[in-house]
Order: C-alpha cells, then sequence, then structure tokens
C-alpha cells in the first residue's frame, strides 16, 4: 500500500490598518461674531479625534424684532348705535315684522306738473320719518298711461310699441314718461330702504329722496286719457306676475310686491279715472254703472293677485293685505248720476277707496284715504300715509323694551339719547334708567307720550373689535 504525503502550507501576510484622519472645518458667516466679540471667517477643528468643534454662541441680532413683553395692551372697543321711532299716542314703540311695498300711480299729463313737484318734495320728509333702515320698505311708481304698453304707436313709449313701458326696468320707469331712454334718469326704479355698504343712514336716506324726485316727475307729456286702474292691472299682468316674479326665492331686481308683504297702492291725480274693462257698461265714464263695474272689476283684480301672491300649495289666502289711497280733486256736490267730467273730477278713485274700506276680508283695506291734490303742500298727506302703514303693519311693542341688533360688551356702559326728527338731543336718558339684559334694553321712568310722534330713541353702546 502506498503512502501519500500531503503538505499543507499555511501563509500569514500582515495587514497594515491605514487610519485616516478626517479633517472637519466649519465655516462661519463673514463677520459673524463669538462670545468674544472677535470676527473669525472661519474655525478651525479640534485637535482630539472624533470630537466635534465647539461653536461659539452667536450675540443678539441687531436688526431682529423684539420678542413681545408681558406688558397688557388696553382693549379699544368699537361702538354701534342702534335707533328706533317712538309713537307718543300710544306710549309705544312699533316694529315690523312683514315687509311693506308701496305703489305709486302718477298722473303724467299735461295739467300734472306742480302736483308731481308737490309729491317730490314732500317726500323728503316721508324719507326722513319713514323710510329707515328700521322699517323694510320698497316703493316704485308708475303712471297713468301705463295701460298703452305693447299697444302705442308713439316711439316715446319706447320699441316694439312700447312693450317695456309696463316694467319697473332703467330707462323705463325711472324719469320721464314718455320719452323713454331721454332725459335724466335715477337708474334705479325701486327704491329700499336696505342701507347698502358705503352709505349711512342719514346718507341713504337723503339718496332715496335724490330717487324719488327724479321718479315721481315723469313729466306731462304722457297721454291725456288718464287710467289709473287699467295702468295699475298691466303693471300687474306685464311685470309682477312673470314667473321670474313668483320664485320662492326671487332674485330679479325689477318685482316689486313681495309674498306676504303688506301693501300700499297711492294714485296721485287731478282728472277722474276713465279705465275701461272688459264687460263694462257703454256710457259716460263718470255714471254710476260705469263706475262701478270699472271699480269692481279694479279691485277684484287686485284681490285675486295678491291672494295668488301669498298663497302656498294647498293653503288658500283669503286676506289680500293691501290698501288703496288717492290724492285726487275732491269729488264736487253734484246730482249722483254726472254726465260730464267736470262735474265729478276723481269720482271713480273715490269709488274704489269705497270698497276697499268696505272689504271686510282684507286687514288692511279699512286704512283706504282720500286725500286733496289741490293742498298747497303733500307733506302732511304724506306723513298722514307714512303713520298710517307703519302702524298699522307692525306689531306693537311695550316702549320700555327695545332688541338691540348686537351684544353689547358686558360691564361697558351703554347711553340712550330720545331725538327730534332732525337729530337733536330731546332727552339725555340717565344711565340709573336704562336696564341691559343680554340684546335686550329698556328703559325705566320715561314717559313717551310727552315726545313727538317723529321722535326717536338711539342707543350707543360698545362691541368687541
Amino acid at each position: 500500500m502506498k503512502s501519500t504525503t500531503r503538505f499543507i502550507f499555511i501563509f500569514i501576510l500582515p495587514i497594515s490598518l491605514v487610519i485616516a484622519g478626517c479633517e472637519q472645518r466649519v465655516e462661519l458667516e463673514k463677520g459673524q461674531l463669538t462670545d468674544k466679540g472677535s470676527s473669525l471667517s472661519q474655525l478651525e477643528p479640534s485637535d482630539e479625534p472624533g470630537v466635534d468643534p465647539i461653536i461659539p454662541e452667536v450675540g443678539p441680532d441687531p436688526t431682529a424684532t423684539p420678542s413681545p413683553s408681558n406688558t397688557s395692551t388696553p382693549i379699544v372697543y368699537e361702538f354701534k348705535t342702534d335707533t328706533f321711532q317712538i309713537l307718543n299716542r300710544t306710549n309705544k314703540t312699533v316694529t315690523v315684522p312683514q315687509p311693506v311695498d308701496i305703489l305709486w300711480v302718477i298722473d303724467n299729463s299735461g295739467s300734472m306738473g306742480d302736483d308731481q313737484t308737490k309729491l317730490a318734495t314732500g317726500f323728503a320728509d316721508f324719507a326722513g320719518a319713514y323710510l329707515t333702515a328700521q322699517y323694510d320698505i320698497r316703493t316704485a311708481a308708475i303712471t297713468t298711461d301705463v295701460y298703452l304698453a305693447g299697444n302705442t304707436s308713439n316711439s316715446a313709449y319706447g320699441p316694439n310699441k312700447g312693450a317695456l313701458y309696463s316694467r319697473l326696468l332703467p330707462g323705463y320707469a325711472d324719469g320721464k314718461r314718455p320719452g323713454v331712454l331721454t332725459g335724466t334718469r335715477s337708474g334705479e326704479p325701486i327704491i329700499s330702504t336696505l342701507i347698502p355698504s358705503g352709505y349711512s343712514q342719514e346718507s341713504w336716506t337723503s339718496h332715496m329722496s335724490s330717487v324719488f324726485a327724479i321718479n315721481a316727475k315723469p313729466g306731462t307729456t304722457g297721454n291725456g286719457n288718464e287710467r289709473g286702474m287699467q295702468s295699475i292691472d298691466k303693471f300687474l299682468l306685464d311685470n309682477e306676475e312673470r314667473p321670474e316674479c313668483r320664485q320662492a326665492t326671487v332674485t330679479d331686481s325689477s318685482c316689486l310686491f313681495r309674498k306676504n308683504s303688506a301693501r300700499a297702492i297711492v294714485i296721485v291725480s287731478d282728472e277722474n279715472d276713465s279705465s275701461t274693462f272688459p264687460g263694462a257698461p257703454v256710457g259716460n265714464s263718470v255714471l254710476d254703472a260705469v263706475v262701478d263695474f270699472n271699480t269692481s272689476y279694479g279691485k277684484s283684480r287686485m284681490d285675486n293677485f295678491f291672494l295668488a301672491l301669498d298663497s302656498t300649495e294647498g293653503v288658500a289666502k283669503v286676506n289680500p293685505n293691501y290698501f288703496v289711497s288717492a290724492i285726487i280733486n275732491p269729488v264736487l256736490t253734484s246730482p249722483s248720476n254726472c254726465t260730464t267730467s267736470s262735474c265729478a273730477s276723481g269720482k271713480t278713485y273715490n269709488a274704489l277707496v269705497n270698497k276697499m274700506k268696505a272689504a271686510s276680508v282684507n286687514a288692511l283695506s279699512s286704512f283706504s284715504s282720500v286725500y286733496d291734490i289741490t293742498s298747497a303742500s303733500y307733506s302732511g298727506i304724506l306723513s298722514t300715509l307714512g303713520q298710517t302703514i307703519i302702524s298699522n303693519v307692525s306689531t306693537v311693542v311695550p316702549v320700555s323694551a327695545f332688541s338691540l341688533s348686537a351684544a353689547p360688551v358686558a360691564g361697558q356702559a351703554i347711553s340712550a339719547q330720545i331725538l327730534s326728527d332732525v337729530g337733536a338731543v330731546l332727552l339725555n336718558v340717565p344711565a340709573a334708567d336704562i336696564v341691559l339684559t343680554g340684546n335686550e334694553v329698556r328703559i325705566r321712568n320715561v314717559d313717551f307720550t310727552t315726545f313727538p310722534v317723529s321722535a326717536k330713541i338711539a342707543f350707543t353702546y360698545a362691541l368687541m373689535p
């Protein structure tokens, strides 16, 4: 047997370990200060391997904004003023739970120049007393020849036979009528007490008066065949009965009458109404039979419109909630069956008002009234109208209680002043007689019946900024 000898050689080679040192260099921004205030461009590494260099603390930056101190800053409050009207005849104030819509029907025939001026002038006092942010009131004006809309060859009424003459649109119901798209225009056929941004109550009241002064003076070139009731009917048909005005939320700015509002229709004319509705007896417009038919037809038309406007599906309304007043020539003493218009100027409008007063299902109809167009000034007439509107469409609450529009800051003083209609201070209410609970403020020991009907009470209080 052969033996085999194997040799295993093991070689052990030396391994060299090379430890390389890594230089670390930290650069600072030129001009940065050490804790000793010296300026460095760079910092040398530590001599000890693996030890991070010590970076000096940087001193305060002289351009930095200092941190706020613990010193408290006094609170600067904002102040708000709420104003309410006082009715001295009841020792109570009023609020309006529903909007109010007023339609003026103005005669624009040749004899109406002075009467339109008196209306526009008297409106300034009316606006100052009643068209305030406390009330949600809108008003617009049409003319006694609106019935011609869409049926006239006179180009002054606008294109397409004056088709838009019965609409509350800029260029049509905001200035001279007819004379569409010419002359001075307000651009605002509907006036609202809602104060837009940028206006104070005083400046907005002045603006409303200026707008109405234009809208209420449609001129004296209108048709001499004045038909106020027929014009109301045409306006309701063309402007108010459009689908846009019957939406749950109305966005069309040319719609006047709102669902469940209180309404007033005020006719201003120095002539008898010559409206003729379908089926009317043939004869002179002031004959009793003709007057009775036309006023019954006209009233029925308005009743049905407002009832339909307010009704909801499955729930019919029975109260149309409107009244009609007329500023007209007094009906002259004469036989009941007049045969000429000269003996019965205003006869038809007077009959319409009387029918309104007799309407038992209309909550507001009894406030319909006739006023004398020959009055030297309409300020008193409009004041009475305004008082009628505010007093009879409002919920009356004790005058001692007022609901502020915002919550005052607790612990801050609240002041109360009773003011005249021109802003003069009639009484500074003593602080001891002002009691505030939440948003409600009560006045004690003040007899409001001693102040004018147009007086107001103003509360000024602090709000958080």
